[in-house]
């Protein structure tokens, strides 16, 4: 206590504490201005942080500058006369520091998401640009599931979940065609999962420290055609006196940098965190990782999916060439015909879906460039570098295509500000090559959008509807 109301003493009645004090905080709120125009095309997550930074500096320098008042008062109750309106002056030339400051950041940080480009782009611009369908993402329902044509590996899971077995506790965590298949064949194992639309091979985005590293998430497929959706849940409708049932199922396979992405919260094996039954075991070098939730009984879905995995990679394990390997392939994986890609929009404005049909002839990276056509200012270039980083099937025929679906956000303009952007599909072979253009397109984008706007979502969704029954029924 007693060192308290000295530091309070010191700070108050002191000559020059409350003034400095006050001058190096507003320094680092100086500095703060001077690295927003770093910010752009950052994480978004990594604005919002700046933002909460900067704002606990804000008020921990109004709070100084209220210290000051009070140590101008303890001045003249010191009678120490020169030095009180000396620090008056001082506090008002502050003060008005203070405010440009808040100012400027403001103004800057409004710009963040426009990534150098202001929002005054010329209407005509848009001119020519094509408008973007919408995009409305669908969930499987049981119907789906048991559907014979969307393949064995769904039906197993429906069976699982209608059809609990008493042994899902009991089957071993090992998948022996899985680990055969790592170590023996991995490179056609790593071609099937590019080639096969069922699963979407791509590199997901950990942290900074990690990179992206690659994995394999299962696809659920409807009406015959996989969807690309992060987890899978479905509800059945509910009778009086019951509650509904429900099916959610994630599976994920984690090629590289497995460490990373261990759930280290619960052991190897089969864990239960807050109602959710997680499995989580590795094949060779490989990290197998199922969520479920809602089934009747504990850690079924795994134990189907883990008897279903081995009867798929089996063959893979087996396979000597790709020849071999196209013949696993579900019918319809792979087109003949030239590349072509397909950009819808989301209700979600700044949120896209890229669905692509392509051949790069080799095994690489398939990512994303975006250009705003006025001044071909690189658009969100840091994010999308690091999470539209896929893996396309191919092969020596340059007629065969194969399809891979994703979703992508670009951080620009803002909501109701439209403009034309080029969105460009580019390839990093594996083999050092330089890197190529596949193919390009320009489409007017939608602003991204910081908060929910219902009124502008509503008319957006409306014009969107409208375009889509015009030219095509929604994906």
């Amino acid at each position: 206590m007693r060192c308290l109301k000295r530091g309070l003493r010191a700070y108050f009645c002191g000559r020059w504490t409350a003034v400095l004090v006050t001058v190096f905080l507003l320094l680092i709120l100086g500095i703060g201005v001077g690295m927003v125009p770093l910010l752009e095309g950052s994480l978004i997550s990594t604005v919002r942080y700046f933002v909460h930074g900067w704002s606990a500096v804000y008020w921990i320098t109004l709070f100084s500058v209220i210290g000051l008042l009070l140590s101008i008062i303890c001045q003249f109750f010191q009678k120490r006369w020169a030095l009180g309106v000396f620090q008056i002056f001082i506090c008002l030339v502050l003060c008005v520091c203070g405010i440009m400051i808040q100012i400027k950041m403001f103004a800057a940080l409004r710009h963040v998401p426009a990534e150098g480009f202001d929002y005054k782009i010329p209407p005509e611009s848009v001119i020519g640009a094509k408008e973007l369908l919408l995009f409305e993402r669908k969930e499987p329902s049981f119907a789906d599931l048991a559907d014979p044509a969307n393949g064995l590996f769904q039906t197993a899971l429906f069976e699982a979940w209608k059809n609990p077995p008493d042994d899902a506790q009991t089957v071993p965590l090992e998948i022996p065609s899985l680990a055969r298949a790592a170590t023996k064949n991995r490179a056609l194992l790593g071609q099937y999962l590019a080639c096969n639309p069922q699963w979407h091979f791509f590199y997901l985005y950990y942290s900074d420290a990690e990179g992206p590293a690659l994995s394999a998430k299962r696809r659920m497929s409807i009406n015959g055609f996989p969807h690309d959706n992060s987890s899978i849940y479905i509800e059945s409708a509910s009778t009086e006196g019951t509650s509904p049932e429900t099916f959610d199922y994630s599976l994920i396979i984690h090629l590289e940098k497995t460490d990373s992405f261990f759930r280290k919260n619960i052991p190897l094996g089969r864990g239960d965190v807050n109602c959710e039954k997680i499995t989580q075991f590795y094949c060779a070098d490989i990290l197998t990782l199922i969520w479920e939730y809602g089934a009747r009984k504990p850690f079924t879905l795994s134990a189907a999916t883990i008897k279903a995995l081995e009867k798929e990679f089996s063959a893979v394990a087996d396979a000597k060439n790709f020849e071999q390997i196209k013949a696993l392939l579900p019918t319809g994986s792979i087109r003949i015909g030239d590349p072509c890609f397909e950009l819808r929009k989301s209700l979600f404005f700044g949120r896209y879906n890229m669905q692509i049909w392509a051949n790069p002839g080799e095994s690489g990276i398939l990512y994303l460039k975006a250009f705003e056509i006025t001044k071909n200012t690189p658009l969100s270039a840091e994010w999308l570098k690091k999470t539209t980083n896929e893996r396309i099937g191919w092969s020596d025929n340059p007629q065969e295509c194969f399809w891979t679906t994703f979703d992508f956000h670009i951080f620009a303009s803002n909501w109701g500000k439209p403009y034309a952007a080029r969105i460009e599909i580019w390839f990093r072979p594996d083999s050092g090559q330089p890197e190529r253009k596949l193919c390009e397109g320009t489409f007017k984008m939608v602003g991204y959008q910081r908060k929910q706007n219902s009124e502008l979502m509503q008319k957006e969704f409306q014009k969107a509807l409208e375009l889509s029954q015009e030219n095509g029924t929604i994906q």
